[in-house]
């Protein structure tokens, strides 16, 4: 299953945008993994208000680790969804500015 954290495509502008926590809640259930990926320039590929992305543009694609998404025992579910959003959030937001 893939999906964008934020809901959506990201602006023309690079920034992130809010994430959501049914992307966490889902694996959260689900008892999956998460694989991270920062896609740098996505934006300039397949921005926001356009049908189909824009061909032969290559932008670097940033594999993470697995995060395991666990109900934290010091944390209702809530925060715990809270927590992981935040945790996702930053992992992608330092991958799009590495390299």
């Amino acid at each position: 299953l893939t999906v964008f954290t934020e809901g959506e495509r990201e602006f023309g502008d690079g920034k992130l945008v809010s994430f959501k926590t049914w992307v966490v809640a889902i694996a959260l259930h689900a008892e999956a993994p998460i694989l991270t990926v920062t896609i740098r320039g996505g934006n300039r590929v397949w921005p926001q208000g356009q049908r189909y992305p824009r061909i032969f543009r290559q932008v670097p694609v940033i594999y993470h680790p697995l995060l395991y998404i666990k109900k934290q025992p010091d944390l209702d579910t809530n925060q715990t969804l809270l927590f992981y959003k935040l945790t996702l959030r930053e992992i992608i937001a330092e991958g799009s500015q590495s390299c």
